[in-house]
C-alpha cells in the first residue's frame, strides 16, 4: 500500500467511503512499515472526532444481534442519521480465518449509500472486539457518521472491553435468558446501560415480558454506573420491527442525561487513558517477543516447559531477566560484574579498552570513547563472555547480572539434568572453560575465567 496520509485524511473528512475503507485497513494492518502512517493518520483526524453517539451492542450467540442492528439502523436512517456499523466476527482458533458474514446479513442496511458497514476479524483478541476497533470508530466519526454502532462477537459474562470504547452499552438477551439471580451477576450485566429483550413476538412474547420484568427488578440491586442514569430494560422484535423506536428513545434519553451531568466527557477521558494502557501492554509484549535476545532464549524455554522439566511460572522469569529490560526504570540495585568498571565483560579483547567492537556483548565502558550498536548485556556472535557460545549471558557479561540458561535452571532430578551429568565435556570446552571441565554442572562460571572472543571488549578495571 502506497501511503499518502494527507490525501487519505482529506478523503475521510469529505466522507468518501473508499477513503474510509482504506484508512481502516491501514490502522488494522499489522505490518511494521504501516504503524507510523496509521499513527499520523489518527493524529491528523483526531480533531474531527467526538461528535457521534457511540453505541456498543453485545449479547450471546444467536440472540439476534445482526437482525436487530439492521432494523435499528434502518430506523435511524428514516430519522435522518448517518450510520456506521463496525461488526466484529470471531476468528478460527485453528485456521485463523473469519467468515465476515455480517454485511450479508444486513443486506438492506448495507445497500444504503449513507450507511457504512465494516466487518472485521477478531483475530483472537479477547474482550469481544478487535484490537483496532477504537481506531476504526474514530475514523467513522471523522467521516461524518453521527451514530456509530459496534457489534461484538457473541460473548459471555466476562467479555466487557466494548464498554471501554462506547458511550451507551446495549445488552441483547433472549426470552427466558435468566431470572433475577442471573440478572445480578457481576460482569457484563453491571456494565449495561440498556437491556433489550429481543424476539418478543409470537409464542415468545409472554416469555419476553417476564424476562424484561426479571431484569428490570434485578438491575436495581447493582451499583449504578452513572449518577444521572439508571439501567432500564425494554422488549422489541427485530423481525417484526416493533419496539425499535422505543430503544432509540431510551438511548436518546441516556445521551441527554449523561451529557447534561458532565459524566460523558469524564467517561470518554477515562476511555482514552484505558486505550493508552491497552496499547502499551500490546506493544510491550510485541517488542519483547521480537527482541533478538528473547528470540534466542525462548526456544529452549519452550522446550523445557513442553517436556515438563520446568513450570511455566518459573520459566517466565528467565526471559524477563534478559538485558533487553535490564535498563528499564525501577530496576535499581544493579551491581557491575566483578572485574569490570561498569558491568562489562571480564575478558581480554583485541580492541583498546572501552572501544566497542563488532560482535561484542558490551555497550562500551564508562570511560570508553564510543557507544556500541548493541544493548548492554545482549550476547552477540564472537563475544567470549562467560556463557561460552554467547547465547545465555552469565556473570562477567555486559549486563552486570546472572542470566542463567533455562537448561541450567532445570531441577537436579529431571531427565535433562541427568543427561547433562552423564555427558563429558569436550576437550575444546575444557580448554576454553577450565571451571566448566572441573564442574560440568555448574550453572554460573566465574567471570574471571571468561574467554576472549573476536571483537570482545576489555573495559578498564576498577582500581582497588
Amino acid at each position: 500500500m502506497t501511503l499518502d496520509v494527507a490525501a487519505l485524511a482529506d478523503g475521510v473528512r469529505r466522507g468518501d467511503r473508499r477513503s474510509l475503507a482504506k484508512a481502516i485497513t491501514l490502522v488494522e494492518s499489522t505490518r511494521h512499515d504501516h504503524r507510523a502512517g496509521a499513527a499520523d493518520l489518527l493524529d491528523a483526524l483526531l480533531g474531527a472526532t467526538g461528535a457521534s453517539v457511540r453505541i456498543g451492542i453485545s449479547g450471546s450467540p444467536g440472540v439476534g444481534k445482526s437482525t436487530f442492528i439492521e432494523a435499528f439502523g434502518l430506523h435511524l436512517r428514516a430519522t435522518g442519521h448517518r450510520v456506521a456499523v463496525l461488526a466484529v466476527d470471531p476468528s478460527s482458533s485453528l485456521s485463523g480465518g473469519s467468515i465476515l458474514g455480517d454485511k450479508t446479513r444486513m443486506g438492506e442496511l448495507a445497500a444504503d449509500p449513507e450507511v457504512f458497514v465494516r466487518p472485521s476479524p477478531g483475530s483472537g483478541h479477547l474482550g469481544g472486539v478487535a484490537r483496532r476497533t477504537r481506531e476504526a470508530l474514530l475514523l467513522c466519526e471523522a467521516a461524518g457518521f453521527d451514530v456509530v454502532i459496534v457489534e461484538t462477537i457473541g460473548v459471555g459474562q466476562s467479555e466487557t472491553e466494548i464498554a471501554e470504547m462506547v458511550d451507551a452499552f446495549v445488552l441483547l438477551v433472549g426470552p427466558g435468558a435468566g431470572d433475577e439471580l442471573q440478572g445480578i451477576k457481576r460482569g457484563i450485566m453491571e456494565l449495561a446501560d440498556l437491556i433489550v429483550v429481543n424476539k418478543a413476538d409470537g409464542d415468545l412474547a409472554a416469555a419476553a415480558s417476564r424476562t424484561r420484568a426479571d431484569y428490570a427488578n434485578a438491575v436495581h440491586l447493582l451499583r449504578p454506573k452513572w449518577s444521572a442514569w439508571s439501567t432500564r430494560a425494554v422488549t422489541c422484535s427485530a423481525v417484526e420491527r416493533r419496539g425499535i423506536a422505543e430503544v432509540w428513545d431510551e438511548l436518546t434519553s441516556f445521551a441527554e442525561a449523561v451529557t447534561g451531568s458532565g459524566e460523558l466527557s469524564t467517561h470518554r477521558a477515562a476511555q482514552a487513558v484505558a486505550w493508552l494502557w491497552s496499547e502499551l501492554r500490546d506493544d510491550l509484549v510485541g517488542d519483547f517477543r521480537s527482541a533478538p535476545a528473547v528470540q534466542a532464549l525462548l526456544p529452549d524455554v519452550e522446550r523445557a516447559v513442553a517436556s515438563g522439566d520446568l513450570s511455566a511460572r518459573r520459566s517466565a522469569a528467565t526471559p524477563r531477566r534478559l538485558p533487553v529490560l535490564s535498563d528499564a526504570p525501577g530496576r535499581r540495585g544493579r551491581r557491575p560484574a566483578r572485574g569490570s568498571s561498569d558491568g562489562g565483560p571480564s575478558c581480554g579483547g583485541q580492541l583498546p579498552p572501552g572501544a566497542p567492537g563488532r560482535g561484542c556483548c558490551h555497550a562500551g565502558a564508562a570511560d570508553g570513547p564510543a557507544a556500541a550498536p548493541v544493548a548492554r548485556g545482549v550476547p552477540q556472535p564472537g563475544c567470549g563472555c562467560a556463557g561460552g557460545s554467547g547465547a545465555f549471558p552469565q556473570p562477567g557479561c555486559g549486563g552486570g547480572e546472572a542470566f542463567p540458561s533455562p537448561v541450567a535452571a532445570v531441577p537436579a532430578h529431571s531427565p535433562t539434568r541427568l543427561r547433562r551429568r552423564r555427558a563429558a565435556p569436550s576437550p575444546a570446552a575444557a580448554s576454553a572453560h577450565p571451571t566448566s571441565a572441573a564442574a560440568p554442572n555448574r550453572a554460573r562460571p566465574s567471570p574471571a575465567r571468561a574467554s576472549a572472543g573476536p571483537g570482545c571488549v576489555a573495559p578498564q578495571r576498577r582500581s582497588p
